[in-house]
C-alpha cells in the first residue's frame, strides 16, 4: 500500500475493522472507513487519525438492506452526511441501464 491506493473498510469503527484501518492507513493509503453507527465512526475516525498519522482516513455511515432504519434512507443521496437531491440525469432509465450493462460487462456478470 501506498498513497496511490485507496482503501475501503466495513464496520470500521471496531474490531479487525478499526485495526485493520489504523495498520493500513500507517503504510499511507487513502482510508474510507464505513460505519453503521455515526458517533461511533466519528470516535474511531479520531482514533485512526491519530494512531496512524494519517489525516486521508475519512468516516462515513452507511445503511445495510437488512437493517431497520434503512427504509427512511433508501434512495437517497448523500453529501457529506445529509441528504441532498441528485441530478436530474440520476433518474434517467436509459442511463440507468447503460450503467449496468457496463458494469456487467466490466464484471463479467451474466444475466
Amino acid at each position: 500500500m501506498d498513497k496511490s491506493s485507496i482503501v475501503v473498510i466495513t464496520g470500521a469503527n471496531s474490531g479487525i475493522g478499526k485495526a485493520t484501518s489504523i495498520e493500513l492507513a500507517k503504510t499511507g493509503a487513502v482510508i474510507v472507513m464505513l460505519c453503521r453507527n455515526k458517533e461511533r465512526g466519528e470516535e474511531a475516525l479520531q482514533d485512526v487519525r491519530e494512531l496512524s498519522g494519517n489525516n486521508s482516513v475519512a468516516e462515513t455511515a452507511i445503511y445495510l438492506a437488512t437493517s431497520d432504519d434503512v427504509e427512511r434512507v433508501s434512495g437517497k443521496y448523500f453529501y457529506r452526511k445529509r441528504s441532498v437531491p441528485s441530478s436530474k440525469r440520476s433518474y434517467d432509465k436509459a442511463t440507468a441501464k447503460k450503467l449496468w450493462d457496463l458494469s456487467k460487462k466490466m464484471v463479467e456478470l451474466e444475466g
